[in-house]
C-alpha cells in the first residue's frame, strides 16, 4: 500500500501583513513602473523599521531590481529578507520574500523552479487564510505553466487568481495585472495553435478587441505601463487582422506611450513593427525610418534583434534603389550577428555560473522552510514529508509509532517566568527529546509547546517503551540549572500505523488522531506519563 496523504494539526492562523503607508506607496511605485523611485523608498538604515516592514521592505526592492533587468540581484536580495525572518511570527512576512524569489525565478527562465515555490506558497497561503496571497501563487503559477506552453492550466490557473484577486484585493492594480497575464497567455496559445480549454481560439479581431478594451482599464486606472504595452499587443493584432493603416496608427501611439516610461527594448520593438507595417503597405520610404529609429534605439542591447532589424533594413533600401546603403546594413547586420553569436557563447557560462549560485541560493529556502526556527528541529512540513515517506519504506515486520509530546502547563511557564523563558524551556525540550531518542527516530516541533517523534519498531511494547524514556528524560533533566525553572514535565500520546483499519482512507490522519486522544487521556490521569492504549 502506498501512502500519499498526509494530515497534521491545524496550524495557528498568523495575521495578514498590515500594509504600512510606506509599503502602499512603493506597490504603486512598482505598478506605475517608477523604478527608481522605490528603490529610493525601500533603501533603510537598520533600526529605521520594525523587522516584518523591513522584511517586506526588502522584498519589495528585490522587485525593482528584477524589473530593472537585474534578476539575479534581485534573487540574492529577496534570500536574504527570507533567510533574515526565520520565526513562525514573520511567516507571512517572509511570504513576502517568497513571492520576489518566484518573480526572480521566471525572469531567470527557472520555470520549474519557480512552480515548485509558488505549489508551496499558495499551500502556505491557504492554510492560513491568506486568500491575496493564494491569489498571487497562483498568478505565478499560471505565468510559468504558460511559458512552458501548458496553455489550458495556465489559462485556468489565472483565471481562477483573477477571480480570487477580485473577490479580496484591495490593489486594482493587482487585478489588471492577472488580466494582463491572462490575456498574454491566450495570446501565446493563439501562436501555437492551441484550442484554448478545448474550444475553438478567440480571432485576432477578439483578441485585438479584447487588448484595446483593456488598454482603457489600465490607463483608467493610472497603470501607464500596463497601457503603453496593451496597446501594442493589440496593434500586433489588428496587423493580423490585415487592418495594416489602423495598425500603424495603433503601433505609433504604443511607441508614444512606451517611450515616455523609458520602455527602452519594447519602444524600439514597436518602431521595428511600424517598419514592418509600412513595408506590407508599400511605404519603403516610412518603412525604412522607423527601422533606422527602432536600431538607433535599441543601441548595443539586443544584438538578435538588431540584426533582424539591419537584415530587413537592406531589403528596403535595395528595393529602393540604394546599393550602398543596402550593403552598408546588411554588413551592420553581419556584425549584429557575431556580436549575438559572442555573447551566445558568454551567456552559456554566465547560464551556468547562474545555476550554481541558484541552487546554493535555493538550499537556504530549503534549510528556512523544513527548520522550526526557534528549537533548530525539523518543522511540520518537514514531519508531513518524512512520515509519508517512513510508512511507504517500513519492511513488512515493522510498524511505525506516532508519539506527540506536550509539555504540561506550558501557559503557566509562559504567564509566570516570561516567554523568554518559556522560548527557553522549548529549545531545552527539543534538545532533550533528541538525546533521549535513537539515531533513526525522527523529532520535530509542530508548533507552540506540540512535538513529535516518529519511530520505527516492532510493536507497541517497543513503542511505549521508547516515548517513556523520552518522556521521562523531560522529568529528570535538571530544569532550574538551564532555564532557571524549578520543573518541567510532559504527557506523550501513542498511535501505531498498524492499528489503523485497512478501510481507513487517511492512515496520517487517523494516526494523528489516536495519538492525539491518547494524549489527552494522559493530561486527565495527572500529567507526566505516555498512554499508548485505549
Amino acid at each position: 500500500m502506498r501512502y500519499a496523504s498526509v494530515m497534521s494539526p491545524t496550524p495557528r492562523l498568523l495575521p495578514k501583513v498590515d500594509y504600512s503607508e510606506r509599503m502602499r506607496r512603493v506597490v504603486a511605485m512598482l505598478d506605475n513602473g517608477a523604478i527608481q523611485d522605490a528603490l529610493a523608498e525601500t533603501h533603510f538604515n537598520e533600526g529605521e523599521v520594525e523587522r516584518g516592514e523591513g522584511i517586506v521592505l526588502r522584498s519589495f526592492h528585490a522587485i525593482a531590481y528584477i524589473l530593472k533587468g537585474e534578476p539575479l540581484l534581485g534573487l540574492r536580495i529577496a534570500t536574504e529578507a527570507k533567510v533574515n525572518a526565520p520565526e513562525a511570527e514573520l511567516a507571512m512576512h517572509r511570504a513576502e520574500a517568497d513571492h520576489a524569489l518566484l518573480f526572480a525565478l521566471q525572469a531567470l527562465d527557472e520555470h520549474a523552479r519557480a512552480i515548485e515555490l509558488a505549489v508551496e506558497c499558495e499551500k502556505f497561503s491557504r492554510d492560513h487564510d491568506a486568500k491575496e496571497l493564494v491569489a498571487r501563487s497562483m498568478r505565478a503559477h499560471g505565468v510559468s505553466l504558460s511559458v512552458l506552453g501548458q496553455h489550458d492550466a495556465a489559462i485556468e490557473k489565472l483565471q481562477a487568481a483573477i477571480a480570487l484577486f477580485e473577490a479580496h484585493s484591495p490593489y486594482i492594480a493587482r487585478i489588471l495585472h492577472a488580466k494582463y497575464l491572462l490575456l498574454n497567455a491566450v495570446s501565446r496559445a493563439m501562436n501555437d495553435g492551441t484550442h484554448v480549454g478545448g474550444a475553438v481560439p478567440p480571432d485576432h479581431a477578439e483578441l485585438a478587441a479584447r487588448w484595446s478594451a483593456f488598454a482603457v482599464e489600465a490607463k483608467a486606472n493610472g497603470l501607464g505601463r500596463l497601457h503603453a504595452m496593451a496597446v501594442g499587443n493589440a496593434a500586433i493584432a489588428t496587423n493580423h487582422l490585415g487592418d495594416t493603416p489602423i495598425a500603424i496608427t495603433q503601433l505609433h501611439d504604443a511607441f508614444v506611450h512606451q517611450n515616455a516610461l523609458q520602455l527602452g527594448p519594447y519602444s524600439a520593438a514597436t518602431l521595428c513593427q511600424i517598419g514592418a507595417a509600412h513595408a506590407k503597405v508599400g511605404d519603403v520610404a516610412a518603412a525604412i525610418v522607423s527601422y533606422q529609429r527602432g536600431i538607433e534605439q535599441y543601441g548595443e542591447s539586443n544584438p538578435r534583434e538588431v540584426a533582424t532589424a539591419w537584415r530587413a533594413l537592406s531589403e528596403l533600401q535595395e528595393s529602393a534603389g540604394d546599393v550602398a546603403a543596402a550593403l552598408h546594413a546588411l554588413r551592420q547586420a553581419f556584425a549584429a550577428e557575431k556580436r549575438f553569436n559572442d555573447q551566445a557563447a558568454m551567456l552559456a557560462v554566465a547560464k551556468a555560473e547562474q545555476k550554481i549560485e541558484i541552487d546554493r541560493l535555493a538550499a537556504n529556502w530549503t534549510r528556512i522552510a523544513e527548520e522550526d526556527a526557534l528549537t533548530g528541529l525539523p518543522n511540520r512540513r518537514a514531519y508531513e514529508q518524512r512520515i509519508v515517506q517512513t510508512l511507504n519504506t517500513l519492511d513488512a515486520d515493522e510498524h511505525l509509532a506516532l508519539v506527540i509530546v506536550d509539555v504540561d502547563h506550558f501557559k503557566r511557564v509562559n504567564d509566570e517566568h516570561g516567554h523568554q523563558t518559556g522560548d527557553q524551556v522549548l529549545r531545552a525540550l527539543a534538545q532533550t527529546l533528541s538525546a533521549a531518542t535513537r539515531d533513526g527516530d525522527f523529532v520535530a516541533r509542530l508548533g507552540g509547546e506540540e512535538f513529535v517523534v516518529l519511530i520505527r519498531c516492532y510493536g507497541a511494547d517497543q513503542a511505549r517503551q521508547l516515548a517513556e524514556r523520552a518522556i521521562g528524560a523531560v522529568r529528570a533533566f535538571n530544569w532550574r540549572q538551564h532555564c532557571a525553572i524549578n520543573a518541567v514535565t510532559a504527557s506523550a500520546g501513542v498511535g501505531l500505523h498498524s492499528e489503523i483499519t485497512a478501510t481507513e482512507p487517511n492512515v496520517v490522519k487517523a494516526m494523528y488522531l489516536l495519538a492525539d486522544r491518547r494524549l489527552y487521556a494522559a493530561k486527565k490521569l495527572g500529567r507526566d506519563r505516555v498512554v499508548a492504549e485505549g
